[in-house]
């Protein structure tokens, strides 16, 4: 459940702290004390299950703001993953990574999954759980896709499907939404114990060198 978030949190930076933070109704955002601001998506849910477990004050290490990522209440959660990205996510993080194309950032992040599709999804069945597009949206993409969801829309399936869809997959997206509300560790070993490849795509995602 746990092995892919700890990847994340075992590897930050234990001198980073945090300067800032910031939560929206869709997006969280946390600044660090090197100046580097790491995003996550805000999920939404009815009623508010769980207290926040600590209180944010600047100056904590961000490395003890993430491991907050574990905890269930997904608004805490939330500015976790943004701690954990403004640790990785920073100028030059990805130059010690293998060969790569870069994609557009920023407003042209749609235009990037874009190319992505179009360039790993064109063939087989593609998993996504919790993406930031719509069924409307990913029906204008290459490829043949399915998306899970813990709270399903018009045309997705519920993250509970996972168990059966992904063993017939080629291969499984990630999202930080996903990371949040914590179907990204069950869907994760899942799809590892079935051989199927995970790709991890969007903004709110941490460049991790362990992933690399």
């Amino acid at each position: 459940m746990w092995e892919l978030y700890d990847i994340f949190l075992d590897n930050m930076d234990e001198s980073e702290t945090m300067a800032d933070f910031l939560t929206g109704p869709r997006w969280a955002a946390v600044q660090s004390s090197s100046g580097s601001v790491g995003v996550a998506p805000v999920i939404h849910e009815q009623r508010d299950r769980f207290e926040f477990s600590y209180r944010p004050v600047k100056g904590m290490p961000l490395k003890e703001m993430a491991a907050h990522l574990k905890f269930w209440n997904f608004l805490e959660a939330s500015l976790a993953l943004a701690a954990v990205n403004a640790c990785y996510n920073v100028p030059g993080s990805d130059e010690s990574s293998p060969p790569h194309r870069k994609l557009p950032g920023g407003r042209r992040v749609r235009k990037s999954f874009q190319a992505f599709c179009e360039e790993h999804t064109t063939e087989g069945l593609t998993i996504l759980a919790e993406p930031l597009y719509d069924q409307n949206e990913l029906s204008q993409l290459p490829g043949r896709k399915m998306v899970l969801r813990q709270d399903p829309e018009s045309g997705d399936y519920l993250y509970t499907a996972g168990t059966a869809l992904i063993p017939e997959a080629d291969r499984l997206i990630l999202s930080g939404g996903s990371l949040v509300n914590k179907t990204a560790g069950i869907l994760y070993e899942h799809a590892k114990r079935s051989g199927v490849p995970v790709f991890l795509f969007g903004p709110e995602i941490p460049l991790c060198p362990a992933l690399l």
